[in-house]
């Protein structure tokens, strides 16, 4: 019985003194009782190499195999020598043995189809050549099982100088972890690394891995960023979130042996673990691995497949305000401290009361993804392929036209001028366990060529978190790592947009307390919106009623005679009109016809509020309106396309959602700004305090659409259930809409009295040059 060992420190020395200067390989000894003791910890000793009995190639004796080559150093046969006749030269007459031939370089080929296949490789080793002892110290063999003849009764453990013909050696039973058994076809193998194996004694918990998970984690202290490093520590799985990447390991190396490398998902950190397999699945004995100076007994490995370390928003979230609450461990006498932003110097400073808490819009900053080089199966055969591993999302702070600057030691609300990369910081939420985050503030933009130097400036092992100085008071940093920092999580608490009034298309008045929604043309022929005695009734056309927050196009019937003509006054938020790009004086320039009033001096500027005004267009299809721009006819959509459309069909857009004991109306490209009233105009407002509560009120077609049947008409047109009748109209081409222009119908009529099925609703109907309006039930 053998026992194969890595060779020692104390050995190497040994054979330095022999003058040798680069010596590497394995070793295998008799595991007889002085063999066993080399096993022990501390057991490799001087005395204890000498005593133990080592397998050596035997350069005097071969097996006299014609067609193997001994001069090659083939054919030779193997005998056992106590470690105190390893000598640096073969001396027969004394039984001394080249310490060479005790030295073997052992490894696994092919780890996907071979597993447990070894291949036994000797460099350097010397034999005897007639009358030299030392012959070849160039030589290189292989070890394996030999035949003469193919399925030959008798076979040869010897040396041959390829693996040709050879049978390699072949483990059985449990072996090491193959690559089969960790590695996926189709990506990535990620795991949770879980340790168990033996409960330790009462007491001695700290001293061992026994029922914790492997984390990447941050420096704990404040140090240089030159010597601050990432460390993998075993937490008990309480202090563990599954899901976050610091708990998450990739396999990109597979050394053999059961030799595997595992790279953190987050940090980049690696763990070098031995496996072998046991007889449960997905448990394998750890073998000469350990977390800091703790050995690891057994490893269990838990897929993973997906992570959340960080926050990511949802495009319902991002059209909401948020605060953030920094909350203090439970000993401290306050329990939450918001952000306040004093009016004198725009410092923000902590406060306990949540009236005075700032209320925010999250943006989209920067994304920075960590590309890791992994391993996987492919056809049998290990490959390396790269993927992205983790996308964390940097945030901008963000009120209307300021917005979160951090320089210093101060935290300010600055103008960023809508130039938000320039001017403001970039927040990173870093989710902890209990579910808070910590905020990391970048100072610097995430604007480097290559990827990986964006990333590490975001996860570096001394990166800071935001976090609330009791004693000043002010906010300040401390390391992401720290294990105890007060008022340093934090929840970022949405304000909800409530519930959105039911994706229905309906007539409805908009009725607030101050008066109901209407519109009149002013002295700059532009419709604006008002609080009138009498409210209008407007046509609620649903934009997207499958969304997760559906949008309605708002509109006013317009009346040509006794019709309503195919285009309507649409409710439009007009900051497209209110801030333009001037080309003659290569600038952007405001346009106070579209700035409501008292929300500028002489000139509108940035702080200027949006006008609520309505445009006549038709509705084209869901995501195309038709209208007028500086007297030419254009179409607009979703995006602009050359000489084809222009872009902005959002700004008919609004969301209706619930708000206090009525609905607020919001803009869907600015949807943290409110519909709001001043002295009887209607405009746009970021401060939620002012927006305007309104109630859906059941719309009269007929109040403001008049259906008039005409008896001047030479075309008579009746509703049905389900259908029109049209009469007076043999042979000429009818025309059936519903109210925003959209074709329901198009037929010849053939009688005097022609029926045309269309839906139910309020429909026109056209026969050469009249419209008439009915109602279909």
């Amino acid at each position: 019985m053998e026992s194969r060992c890595s060779l020692s420190t104390l050995l190497l020395l040994i054979l330095l003194e022999f003058g040798e200067t680069e010596v590497s390989g394995e070793c295998f000894v008799v595991a007889n009782a002085a063999g066993l003791k080399l096993a022990k910890e501390g057991g490799v000793t001087a005395d204890n190499l000498k005593a133990a009995t080592f397998i050596v190639l035997n350069p005097n004796a071969t097996f006299g195999i014609t067609s193997l080559d001994a001069a090659k150093g083939e054919g030779f046969g193997f005998t056992t020598v106590k470690g105190e006749k390893l000598n640096a030269t073969n001396v027969k007459k004394d039984g001394k043995i080249a310490f060479m031939n005790a030295i073997y370089s052992v490894s696994e080929e092919d780890l996907a189809n071979k597993a447990g296949q070894y291949t036994i490789k000797m460099t350097g080793v010397k034999v005897t050549k007639g009358a030299d002892e030392n012959f070849g110290s160039e030589l290189t063999v292989y070890v394996g099982a030999y035949s003469l003849t193919t399925g030959g009764l008798k076979t040869y453990i010897t040396t041959k100088g390829s693996t040709d013909k050879l049978s390699l050696a072949q483990t059985t039973g449990n072996t090491w972890a193959k690559a089969s058994d960790l590695l996926k076809t189709d990506g990535a193998a990620i795991y949770n690394i879980y340790f168990t194996g033996t409960k330790p004694a009462d007491g001695e918990e700290s001293e061992s891995l026994y029922g914790k998970y492997l984390v990447s984690t941050y420096a704990k202290t404040e140090e240089a960023h030159a010597t601050a490093s990432f460390s993998n520590e075993a937490l008990a799985p309480a202090k563990v979130d599954l899901k976050a990447p610091v708990a998450q390991w990739v396999i990109v190396s597979m050394q053999g042996s059961g030799a595997v490398t595992f790279k953190n998902l987050e940090t980049n950190e690696t763990f070098n673990a031995n496996l072998y397999k046991t007889d449960k699945a997905g448990i394998y004995q750890a073998v000469k691995t350990s977390v800091g100076d703790i050995p690891a007994e057994n490893i269990k490995l838990v897929a993973v497949s997906a992570n959340e370390g960080f926050l990511t928003l949802s495009d319902a979230q991002l059209k909401q305000k948020a605060q953030l609450v920094f909350n203090g461990e439970s000993s401290v006498a306050v329990e939450k401290v918001y952000m306040s932003c004093n009016a004198d110097d725009s410092k923000f400073e902590p406060v306990s009361d949540a009236a005075k808490s700032y209320a925010w819009s999250l943006e989209k900053a920067e994304a920075v993804k960590n590309n890791v080089e992994y391993i996987y199966l492919k056809d049998d055969e290990v490959a390396k392929k790269k993927a992205d591993m983790l996308t964390i999302q940097a945030y901008y702070l963000v009120d209307d036209k300021k917005g979160l600057n951090h320089e210093g030691s101060d935290y300010k609300l600055v103008d960023h001028n809508d130039k938000k990369a320039d001017n403001l910081s970039r927040l990173v939420f870093k989710k902890n366990v209990d579910g808070t985050y910590s905020v990391i503030c970048l100072d610097e933009a995430l604007d480097a060529d290559e990827a990986a130097d964006n990333y590490i400036e975001v996860v570096k092992a001394d990166a800071k978190m935001l976090k609330v100085d009791v004693n000043t008071p002010s906010f300040a940093e401390v390391p992401v790592g720290s294990e105890k920092a007060d008022y340093a999580k934090v929840v970022v608490d949405f304000f909800q947009m409530g519930a959105s009034l039911d994706a229905v298309p309906r007539h409805a008045t908009l009725d607030s307390e101050e008066g109901s929604i209407s519109l009149k043309e002013n002295k700059n022929g532009i419709l604006e919106g008002i609080i009138g005695a009498e409210g209008l009734t407007f046509w609620l056309d649903t934009a997207d009623s499958k969304a997760e927050l559906p949008s309605f196009y708002i509109s006013k019937g317009i009346a040509e005679g006794d019709s309503v003509a195919p285009v309507r006054n649409f409710l439009y938020f007009a900051q497209d009109s209110l801030r333009y790009w001037n080309e003659a004086q290569a600038k952007f320039t405001y346009d106070e016809n579209y700035g409501l009033e008292g929300t500028y001096g002489a000139e509108a500027n940035q702080n200027t509020d949006v006008k609520a005004i309505f445009r006549p267009a038709t509705l084209a299809g869901v995501d195309t309106i038709n209208t007028t721009v500086n007297g030419k006819n254009v179409v607009v959509a979703a995006e602009a396309k050359e000489d084809v459309c222009l872009g902005g069909i959002n700004n008919f857009k609004f969301y209706i959602t619930k708000l206090d004991a009525g609905y607020s109306v919001r803009p869907v490209d600015q949807p943290t700004k409110y519909l709001y009233a001043l002295n009887g105009k209607l405009g746009f407002t970021s401060d939620t305090s002012k927006a305007l509560p309104v109630t859906v009120g059941e719309g009269n077609p007929t109040s403001n659409e008049s259906i008039d049947n005409s008896a001047s008409s030479s075309v008579v047109v009746i509703g049905n259930a389900g259908s029109v009748t049209i009469q007076g109209a043999q042979g000429e081409t009818a025309y059936v809409r519903n109210l925003l222009g959209m074709p329901l119908a198009e037929t010849v009529v053939t009688s005097d009295n022609a029926t045309i099925a269309v839906p139910a609703g309020i429909v026109l109907v056209t026969v050469g040059d009249e419209t008439v309006k009915v109602v279909v039930k």
